[in-house]
């Protein structure tokens, strides 16, 4: 930890920081210190600088250091976006492992991970299959008209 970068911050910005360091988002450092998430990011961007650091991760990493103690135990509660993806999702339930899956219009992870293409085609199949539904009824209401007659 070098001694000289942290006083050159306010209390705020330090702690703020050290929060960074231990892979707290702002939404998380906010609630912990019980102020905005605004307020965070304006003492997280103050510190970044006044250190002349590249991003807030850069600055935590200067203040304090490599990494977090005890980053692969960690909290439990937590879980990496990149573990999502790789092992499975929150729920439980694993990722479509065919590679024809990829193209169906299903969720699987915490966003829209279709294919743009795969949109396209989508927005088209679902435009033919309304069409011809459309069709379909507009014939069934022509030939009940007919019977009526």
């Amino acid at each position: 930890m070098d001694e000289r970068l942290l006083e050159s911050l306010s209390p705020q910005q330090r702690e703020c920081l050290r929060m960074v360091w231990q892979q707290l988002s702002s939404k998380e450092i906010a609630l912990q210190l019980g102020i905005s998430k605004n307020t965070v990011d304006g003492y997280i961007a103050e510190a970044v600088t006044r250190l002349g650091a590249r991003d807030r991760r850069h600055a935590a990493r200067l203040c304090f250091g490599v990494s977090p103690p005890d980053l692969m135990g960690g909290d439990p509660a937590r879980v990496d976006r990149a573990t999502v993806s790789d092992v499975g999702l929150a729920d439980g339930t694993s990722t479509p492992s065919e590679p024809w899956r990829r193209w169906l219009p299903f969720r699987t992870g915490a966003h829209n991970d279709l294919h743009p293409l795969a949109r396209l085609l989508w927005i088209f199949v679902i435009a033919a299959i309304g069409a011809i539904g459309f069709g379909a009824l507009a014939s069934g209401v022509h030939l009940i008209n007919e019977l009526v007659r």
